[in-house]
């Protein structure tokens, strides 16, 4: 049973299209019912009992809400987490362009001023790993708990350490890239040092926390998996060189966007 911890902008929305397409209708992108959705920030044991009613044969979740520090393991017993992350900065501003994607404001320095102050917006990562700011603590949930830790800037080598962990035959690790945001009217973030600064403060427990899963946690995986890693690349690359992405199966989308998610508003969800 696998749980993906999926961090906004982190090409989560890639990986999730391999979920779907690898495992179909025993893969849900699990979400809190909608009477507990303003009161329950993270998901828990209870929010899942539905969900495994409508999926008797899980293989897994993907979503925001899953997270690795509730109870979720009195509901998915042998649960083997993971997450991707991003560099920090980088991530922040796409997360910035996206909330104000389609949105009549234009990107200015107020608003993003307005977004840098926001608690929900800042040390994302870190909060998603462990629940708060603390860099340290999420360090020590990504060493003990977190079996697997993807990087958005090698995401290959992030796949091929990813299906090494969870050593499913069924998970199909080619893909085409999603969910590309653009931004309107991107500031000068290089340039101002103001901005610099105002981004390096919201995100610095991220920072300290992807520093230590560059230098560190990520190179012990790969030396972990063994002599094999670099062939291994190799010959994914080569597969996806020819890849054609193919739509996951239909019985899938029907469960999940016509008895799933509408079910989530039933009182007993």
């Amino acid at each position: 049973m696998y749980a993906f911890i999926h961090i906004p902008k982190t090409a989560g929305t890639t990986l999730r299209s391999i979920f779907r397409r690898s495992f179909g209708a025993d893969h849900c992108d699990v979400k809190c019912p909608s009477h507990s959705r303003k009161t329950t920030p993270w998901l828990k044991a209870e929010n899942l009992q539905w969900m495994k009613t409508l999926y008797p044969n899980l293989s897994g979740i993907t979503g925001h809400r899953v997270c690795c520090f509730t109870d979720l393991d009195n509901t998915l017993p042998n649960v083997k987490y993971f997450t991707f992350l991003r560099e920090p900065r980088k991530r922040f501003i796409s997360n910035f362009h996206h909330h104000y994607r389609g949105r009549m404001e234009r990107c200015t320095l107020s608003s993003l001023e307005k977004f840098a102050a926001d608690p929900s917006r800042r040390n994302v990562q870190t909060r998603w790993i462990c629940g708060q700011e603390d860099s340290a603590k999420a360090i020590d949930v990504l060493n003990n708990t977190v079996g697997c830790v993807g990087l958005t800037e090698q995401f290959d080598e992030s796949l091929i350490l990813l299906r090494h962990y969870l050593n499913e035959p069924k998970f199909d690790i080619n893909y085409q890239s999603r969910n590309f945001s653009h931004g309107k009217a991107p500031l000068a973030y290089q340039d101002d040092q103001y901005l610099k600064d105002l981004i390096q403060d919201a995100n610095q427990a991220d920072l300290d926390v992807y520093q230590y899963v560059l230098e560190e946690l990520f190179p012990q995986q790969m030396l972990s998996y063994g002599d094999n890693f670099n062939n291994d690349l190799n010959s994914f690359l080569l597969k996806q060189q020819a890849f054609k992405d193919f739509p996951e199966p239909f019985w899938s989308k029907v469960k999940r966007d016509f008895i799933y998610k509408p079910s989530l508003h039933l009182p007993w969800a």
